[in-house]
């Protein structure tokens, strides 16, 4: 009856590191974020990030209008991607839907929480 119980015992001490999810702090869940990633505004507003996307002449808002709101995305992003891009100088080429796809890369890229 002993042996019986000590090769449970050994059996369940052998499993035990099975049962465990892994080295490290990695998770399997995903986060919030990712879920809510919408690929095409995202890779839009990356190309209008990075100077790779083409404007209409027309654009839905006023310039001194996008201008302050390009500032203040300015000054949220990192200090180090702060110097490497300049937003304002977008103001008045951008559209509605230009600006929503950029907030939605800097909120997805950079973790920058957009208020409307």
């Amino acid at each position: 009856m002993s042996r019986i119980l000590y090769a449970i015992a050994l059996g369940l001490l052998l499993s035990w590191p099975l049962a465990s999810f892994g080295s490290g702090s990695y998770s399997h869940k995903l986060s919030r974020a990712s879920s809510a990633i919408n690929t095409a505004k995202y890779h839009r507003g990356k190309q209008i990030f990075t100077g790779q996307a083409r404007f209409d002449n027309g654009s839905s808002t006023s310039a001194p209008e996008q201008e302050e709101r390009l500032a203040e995305l300015q000054a949220l992003l990192p200090q180090q991607v702060q110097s490497s891009v300049n937003l304002p100088q977008l103001a008045g080429k951008l559209n509605a839907d230009h600006l929503e796809a950029l907030e939605h890369y800097l909120r997805v890229r950079y973790r920058i929480e957009s208020k409307p």
